[in-house]
């Protein structure tokens, strides 16, 4: 009898772990309104997106037919999807910045045409803004971008999103694959290089990033973002939590 009911509580502790489909948001600033329009339909980015539905600020052939007002440097972008090609009803990215600017990626891939543009970081530095998050929680990650130090890669200070602070400097890669060898996706730390930068377990309806005015050869530039639900355990789990700890008690 234990061996069953030792399956049953690891069969109702891994549906615990199963969770309802999480989905993403994902913006690409470009810097030119038309040599970066997808090629195909395919995966990219940090979080293997369709580029079907990449929100981007040129709104590109292939990708979703978001509308953009203003201009590649300041602008507003409404009608986006997420990653399941589901309107996001109700929400509005802003953003401001001195303006687009490129790095070495070129555009020859499409993983190369979303690396190669970014806001750049004069002026007052970069500010984001999107309206009506639809996830009661989520993780923002922010690709690192610039022509700073190229190929080799360059110092990035960190952001302040949802006025939680501005993070530390990391190490960042131009763009993927610059020095040759970053052939995937890694997250920035002080010590690592890498493409991005997480910030985790946000919650405010209202998603805001900032950055930081040049600093030197220290830099505040941004090539795409991403907004990551942090999916909610399904009721199917829940309940079924519940019915283990009911035979449980009854075993007593």
């Amino acid at each position: 009898m234990k061996t069953k009911y030792s399956l049953l509580t690891a069969t109702l502790a891994a549906g615990l772990c199963a969770t309802a489909s999480a989905a993403a948001i994902a913006v690409n600033f470009s810097e030119n309104s038309s040599n970066q329009s997808w090629t195909s339909s395919e995966n990219i980015g940090i979080l293997s997106i369709l580029t079907d539905n990449f929100n981007s600020t040129n709104n590109p052939t292939g990708g979703p037919a978001n509308t953009h007002t203003g201009n590649l440097g300041t602008g507003t972008l409404t009608n986006l999807v997420d990653s399941n090609g589901v309107a996001v009803v109700g929400s509005t990215l802003t953003w401001s910045s001195s303006g687009p600017y490129y790095n070495g990626a070129g555009t020859g891939s499409n993983e190369a045409r979303l690396n190669v543009g970014y806001l750049d970081d004069g002026g007052g530095g970069i500010n984001i803004e999107l309206t009506n998050v639809p996830y009661t929680q989520y993780n923002v990650y922010i690709q690192l971008s610039s022509d700073q130090g190229q190929p080799g890669g360059y110092t990035s200070m960190g952001f302040d999103v949802n006025g939680n602070g501005f993070g530390p400097d990391v190490l960042g890669y131009n763009y993927l694959g610059s020095d040759g060898a970053n052939t995937s996706y890694t997250e920035a730390t002080p010590s690592v290089r890498g493409n991005y930068i997480l910030v985790t377990g946000q919650t405010a309806s209202t998603l805001t990033i900032q950055g930081q005015q040049r600093d030197s050869a220290r830099r505040g530039s941004i090539g795409a973002i991403y907004i990551e639900q942090v999916p909610e355990p399904s009721a199917a789990a829940l309940l079924g939590l519940g019915g283990l700890a009911l035979i449980l008690r009854r075993r007593k």
